[in-house]
């Protein structure tokens, strides 16, 4: 499970709804034992067209999980901390 969220300064307008949303994806990937939360940092909300190769980059480590490989969200950690696009 990746939770992906939008990091963008003004992605969220109110800070308490950044502070709610944050807390509310860190505990929706804890619901699994291989969950991550990542913060894509420069992404808002529109993460699937903003940045389209850090979601499917998402979808194939958890694809590939199901297939047998080990959970591995290196490249996704990578994608979320650069410009993205």
């Amino acid at each position: 499970m990746v939770a992906i969220r939008a990091g963008k300064a003004g992605a969220d307008p109110e800070p308490a709804w950044r502070e709610g949303r944050a807390e509310t994806q860190a505990q929706l990937a804890a619901l699994s034992r291989r969950g991550v939360h990542i913060i894509a940092e420069n992404n808002g909300h529109s993460l699937a067209l903003e940045n389209p190769t850090l979601v499917a980059t998402a979808v194939e480590a958890v694809v590939g999980v199901v297939r047998g490989a080990v959970f591995d969200v290196s490249d996704v950690r990578k994608l979320a901390r650069s410009a993205g696009g």
